[in-house]
């Protein structure tokens, strides 16, 4: 039969507080800006958001040359701009303030003059760089969706995206057929962020059926430059000064840091006599 004990001995041990001590009231700490639906990574609220960098992947300093002295006087040609950017000659990190002009251009000083960088060329700069070489290495990061997204496209577009399926995935795209010309996105790559899937697939298909397969020689270099020009800042976007530092120091990671994909410039480099010259 079962027992049951009612009197339960009573004798536990307890070590008594020190004299004279107080314990402290407990505290919670709340982020008031934190936003379950939001990713979290650096200064994600805004609008640039870092791309993540994989674990083995060195980190470059080549940002460290950022408010370096011109080399000439005149301003730097793409090849200078790289090689000015290759060989870092201080550890002192970017900490001035910069600039966002017309929400377009961010605008700091250095050494010896002004950099002008267009936000939206240099993300996109920096996103077709690192989404290329993860697709070649076929380990792009991904990050899941809290709800799976469907797209829909027309029975031709749903043919070309089957047969883009391996090069959309080693984007770090989760995306897998439903039929009846649908597919399901469960990930997107991390550097993705507030995107319309369904327009950012469109728009991809018109890019690879239009001019830009010929441009670039291959599909899958098609593809990282239509991702890249469509995840990347648009003008027009508000920017916090951590995301400004954050942008710059990146492009000065890249291996082309003053042309954007498509060939335009990401930077301006105004000595300053140039700017004297031009104030007379």
């Amino acid at each position: 039969a079962t027992e049951i004990e009612f009197d339960p001995p009573t004798d536990f041990q307890f070590t008594p507080a020190p004299e004279g001590y107080i314990p402290q009231q407990p505290q919670i700490k709340i982020n008031p800006h934190y936003n379950p639906f939001e990713s979290h990574s650096t200064a994600s609220r805004s609008g640039y958001c870092a791309p993540q960098r994989h674990p083995s992947e060195p980190v470059s300093d080549r940002w460290k040359t950022f408010f370096e002295s011109a080399p000439e006087p005149a301003i730097p040609q793409a090849e200078e701009t790289i090689q000015a950017t290759a060989a870092p000659r201080t550890n002192t990190p970017p900490s001035g303030t910069i600039l966002q002009v017309q929400q377009r251009y961010l605008v700091s000083s250095f050494a010896s003059g002004i950099l002008v960088v267009d936000q939206h060329r240099a993300h996109e700069r920096i996103l077709f760089e690192r989404l290329s070489e993860k697709s070649q290495q076929s380990q792009g990061a991904t990050q899941q969706l809290m709800f799976p997204v469907n797209c829909t496209f027309s029975p031709a577009d749903a043919d070309i995206i089957n047969e883009m399926l391996p090069d959309i995935r080693a984007f770090g795209f989760d995306i897998a057929s439903l039929g009846k010309n649908t597919f399901v996105v469960s990930a997107t790559p991390s550097d993705v962020k507030d995107t319309d899937l369904q327009a950012l697939f469109d728009q991809m298909l018109v890019d690879c059926k239009g001019g830009m397969m010929q441009k670039f020689g291959d599909r899958a270099q098609s593809l990282c430059r239509s991702l890249a020009h469509q995840a990347a800042v648009k003008p027009g976007k508000a920017l916090q000064q951590e995301e400004m530092h954050q942008l710059i120091a990146d492009l000065f990671c890249c291996k082309v840091p003053d042309l954007a994909p498509d060939g335009k410039k990401t930077l301006v480099l105004i000595p300053e006599q140039k700017l004297a010259e031009l104030l007379g």
